[in-house]
């Protein structure tokens, strides 16, 4: 990640400052470094821990060194998933197959055309993928296709999203509802049925089944009926076309849109923080998430691939957020996050998620802080100047730093280019102007 002409500024997080959790790093992949196409759709990982995604040119293989692309007849790959035994299984335009490394370690693309009927030919995307130990599911929006090593099963209609979940395959059939699978046939499970014509993820999630359709948004499963999980977050979803969601390891979801990057919910369906152009991330347009077995989350976007750190502990702010200039301190006073930069004083503010707004006067480099009880004095290049409920200058010194005597806590002691000086505070920890 380019941190370069970024303030930035580096928080560990802790669980009293839940709060204040900012922006996770992330390694982003154009696709001049990994040289397919820019476009990328869906990701798996295999036994061995390889990455693979589904690329726009074929399937890309990466070993966490080195990029390789498998090419399919279609070029365009939309869904990718690794079985138990390390086989990827592919799912392309108008073609399904899966990936074979033959013993010198050379891998190519094996399609089973030739065993889908002529009359069965003709479908578009594959969109998901799912093995399980009875056979490999590929979803279309023609039919739904199930291979068992020998034959190739077809189930018409118009298929969206199928998960494997607690060793249930679920499948989305569109305008009908949930389809469960019951040995060789597809049963619809009561209570399921909809008008969703869209169904584009399948997930357990709060103890429910959760599926997502880009007209309803987030729609919960008991077992006994489907309801809307937040109206206000389906308004969201629909103006900014969300598309995908991904389970987290600390149990909020990512959920992945086309206008307005990726936004992180957690469980009572609040929005804690969005990855897009406005906070720093390299698009808005994010296609799919995958969450890897080290809990890194891979991002298919339209220009390019990224994983994101967000299970790390660490998490950064940048100018993105209003802050401005390189950090230089940090205060905390009566629960509120002060910065020094170098292009003047911030303080942190809670407003649709974190920003950042410049205290008024302070304008040169702030250097240090220091917690007077009532106040805050800060250091700068412009002079000495007291924060509360306004800013006051008490002092013409340009200092760079200040702390509080520890043979006099009324005194606080100021480091100067020519040397140091003493500065006053009364009984009650106000600053006495001596200026």
């Amino acid at each position: 990640m380019n941190f370069r002409n970024l303030a930035f500024l580096f928080a560990v997080v802790s669980l009293a400052a839940q709060e204040e959790i900012g922006l996770p790093s992330w390694r982003y992949y154009p696709h001049e470094e990994y040289g397919a196409m820019p476009q990328n759709w869906h990701f798996t990982q295999d036994h061995k821990g390889l990455m693979y995604a589904a690329n726009s040119m074929g399937v890309l293989i990466y070993d966490g060194v080195r990029w390789e692309t498998i090419k399919v007849p279609s070029r365009l790959v939309r869904s990718v998933a690794a079985d138990d035994t390390g086989r990827v299984w592919v799912g392309a335009y108008g073609d399904l197959g899966y990936l074979h490394t033959d013993a010198v370690g050379n891998t190519r693309y094996v399609s089973l055309m030739e065993f889908v009927p002529d009359s069965q030919k003709k479908f578009s995307d594959v969109w998901s993928v799912v093995p399980t130990a009875h056979g490999v599911y590929f979803s279309t929006r023609q039919s739904l296709f199930v291979w068992n090593g020998r034959a190739m099963k077809i189930f018409p209609g118009d298929y969206g999203w199928v998960s494997l979940i607690d060793h249930t395959v679920y499948a989305a059939k569109n305008k009908t509802g949930l389809m469960k699978a019951d040995g060789d046939s597809l049963v619809l499970i009561p209570g399921t049925e909809s008008d969703a014509d869209n169904i584009l993820s399948i997930f357990p999630w709060l103890g429910k089944l959760f599926f997502f359709d880009g007209k309803l948004g987030l729609l919960s499963f008991d077992g006994q009926k489907v309801t809307v999980f937040s109206p206000a977050l389906t308004e969201i979803f629909n103006r900014e076309w969300a598309n995908r969601v991904a389970v987290l390891p600390g149990g909020e979801i990512a959920v992945s849109t086309h206008r307005k990057g990726i936004a992180v919910i957690d469980s009572t369906g609040r929005i804690t923080r969005w990855l897009n152009t406005s906070t720093g991330f390299v698009t808005d347009d994010v296609k799919n998430l995958f969450v890897d077995r080290e809990g890194g989350l891979w991002a298919a976007l339209e220009n390019g691939i990224a994983r994101i750190a967000l299970s790390s502990p660490s998490s950064y702010f940048n100018e993105g957020m209003g802050l401005k200039g390189t950090v230089e301190s940090m205060c905390r006073w009566r629960g509120r996050l002060l910065i020094g930069t170098g292009s003047g004083a911030f303080t942190m503010r809670h407003n649709r998620g974190i920003q950042f707004e410049k205290i008024p006067d302070i304008d040169g480099q702030c250097f240090d802080f220091l917690n007077a009880g009532d106040a805050v004095i800060a250091a700068t290049g412009d002079g000495i100047f007291e924060i509360n409920e306004r800013v006051r200058k008490l002092a013409g010194y340009r200092s760079a730093v200040i702390k509080r005597s520890t043979a006099n806590p009324n005194i606080a002691l100021l480091g100067l280019k020519e040397g140091g000086v003493d500065y006053a505070m009364d009984d009650n920890n106000k600053a006495l102007v001596t200026d």
